[in-house]
């Protein structure tokens, strides 16, 4: 598969809270991979205390489609713990796409155009903008310790000294992705992106605001 694709699988393992069980041979894990697998942001959405997964907002079939017949779009959406949600555009379609979505889409179960979500402003991170890069990962994969340890920090969560939920409550950098913009109030308003073929972008949404009234640790 392609580097978005896989992402796209990641994605979508870790919003609908699947088990994260890796299947490739470590012994010849390539860089693309391992900063797939480590990313921070995107384990966080899986280990997210809420437990809840993501769900379907909407979907559309659109030209061009595949080898198989097949083309489409499709909008998700979903709770997080401390009054985030996720939302995610995936593209299905054989080239790229620029897609939309409302608040009212996100909060469809909350009421839609008429639910104080969609009446609020939210802060929008990016759960893959600070994915590590490869000359990190192939540093730690290849046991340059001089590199990777100087790098790594950077990009890799240590749940072992504070687990995701208490990460996540602490406003930690590493598991919030990086922040792209501010979702204005309003049922209509829109988020708009292009969102590569075979490929996804995802996004942490928190209650503009909130996010400097909680600890901030950047560690």
């Amino acid at each position: 598969m392609t580097d978005d694709e896989y992402k796209l699988h990641m994605t979508m393992w870790a919003a609908l809270k699947s088990p994260l069980i890796m299947g490739t041979d470590i012994r010849s894990l390539d860089a693309n991979a391992y900063t797939i697998y480590t990313n921070p942001a995107i384990l966080a959405l899986s280990q997210d205390p809420a437990g809840a997964s993501a769900q379907r907002r909407w979907r559309y079939y659109v030209s061009p489609s595949d080898a198989n017949g097949g083309g489409e779009i499709q909008m998700w959406a979903g709770s997080l713990s401390q009054g985030d949600y996720v939302m995610i555009l995936l593209n299905a379609a054989n080239q790229d796409m620029y897609m939309n979505a409302t608040l009212a889409d996100v909060f469809l179960d909350n009421g839609g155009a008429i639910s104080t979500q969609a009446k609020s402003s939210w802060d929008v991170y990016d759960l893959w903008q600070n994915r590590m890069p490869n000359a990190t990962a192939n540093a730690i994969l290849n046991s340059n310790t001089t590199v990777g340890a100087m790098n790594a920090t950077s990009y890799l969560y240590n749940a072992t000294a504070q687990s995701y939920a208490d990460g996540i409550a602490k406003n930690d950098t590493l598991l919030m992705g990086q922040h792209v913009g501010v979702w204005q109030a309003g049922g209509a308003s829109t988020w708009s992106v292009m969102v590569p073929k075979h490929g996804v972008m995802a996004y942490r949404l928190r209650p503009r605001g909130a996010s400097s009234m909680r600890k901030r640790d950047e560690l």
